[in-house]
């Protein structure tokens, strides 16, 4: 079952070591981070660091794992970004559908 539909008209994707040099602000804007690749999302990015711009994306937080997997097999490869199963909470991350 979806639990959650979050739209971004722009999501910021950095690698997992950035974390430690982001400040305090930027990572109150921590979305989430991804079990593919281990990158952070985040909704505002630092102009001092590098990031990948990701635009019109949706992040859909399911109540189990399986729902999430079930789901995955139906978002086309190409809009498929990342997934996140960290903490016991189940994330997809994809571009939205035209």
């Amino acid at each position: 079952m979806i639990m959650n539909v979050q739209k971004y008209k722009k999501l910021y994707q950095i690698e997992a070591d950035a974390i430690n040099y982001l400040n305090d602000e930027i990572l109150e804007k921590f979305v989430l981070q991804g079990s593919k690749n281990w990158d952070l999302y985040l909704s505002e990015k630092d102009d001092n660091y590098y990031f990948d711009t990701l635009s019109n994306i949706e992040v859909i937080e399911f109540n189990t794992q399986e729902n999430m997997l079930e789901y995955m097999k139906k978002v086309p490869k190409e809009l498929f970004i990342d997934y996140s199963i960290e903490n016991k909470i189940f994330y997809i991350v994809h571009y939205e559908k035209n």
